[in-house]
């Protein structure tokens, strides 16, 4: 009788297992809010993620607004630079309505570069694989789908292969440095639709 017994709740137990993995795999929306830990937390719906030089380190009034815009959304905020280390000590944090602990969570720089600086293809398309693999990481970690993901950069390279890989973007101006004009509507209009 005892064998028996042992059998089902080991069953019954594979089973239950078994339909939590499915769902949560399946319906991930169902599973409790990602890396939320604090009692008041709400769950977040879109991300976004800055480019640090010449999208946020210049055109600070409208870099800030678009930072106040996000949060205001609900988005989280990351930072994905090609810096090859975390360093953020030239931004005017309080310019930009940041605090450090902002910098702490989710800041992904560059890796070390697997090309010469000469061979500016390889540099743009190792610089904009890295920031792509970023957004990646960013979606699976917070749960949030890559139309929902917007990429803030100034490089076009890096603008493109996002794009192409189904995420979100805003160019910033490279000539004129910083965000352009009107970026709060734009990140309304992505994150509404």
């Amino acid at each position: 009788m005892f064998p028996r017994a042992l059998f089902f709740l080991f069953f019954f137990s594979l089973l239950i297992f078994l339909i939590f993995f499915y769902l949560k795999e399946h319906f991930p929306s169902i599973s409790p809010s990602n890396n939320c830990t604090s009692n008041n937390c709400t769950s977040n719906t879109c991300i976004c993620a800055f480019d640090l030089d010449n999208t946020i380190t210049c055109g600070i009034d409208r870099a800030a607004e678009a930072i106040k815009t996000c949060k205001n959304l609900n988005c989280k905020i990351a930072f994905n630079t090609a810096r090859t280390a975390k360093w953020h000590s030239d931004l005017d944090l309080n310019g930009l309505g940041l605090d450090p602990q902002d910098l702490d969570n989710d800041f992904y720089h560059g890796e070390e570069y697997r090309c010469s600086f000469s061979d500016r293809k390889c540099f743009e398309d190792t610089i904009a694989e890295t920031k792509v693999k970023h957004l990646w990481t960013l979606s699976r970690k917070w749960n949030i789908k890559p139309s929902k993901i917007i990429l803030f950069d100034d490089q076009i390279s890096n603008i493109d292969r996002a794009k192409a890989e189904g995420f979100a973007t805003i160019l910033a101006n490279h000539h004129h440095c910083g965000l352009p004009h009107g970026t709060k509507e734009l990140i309304e209009n992505i994150v509404n639709s």
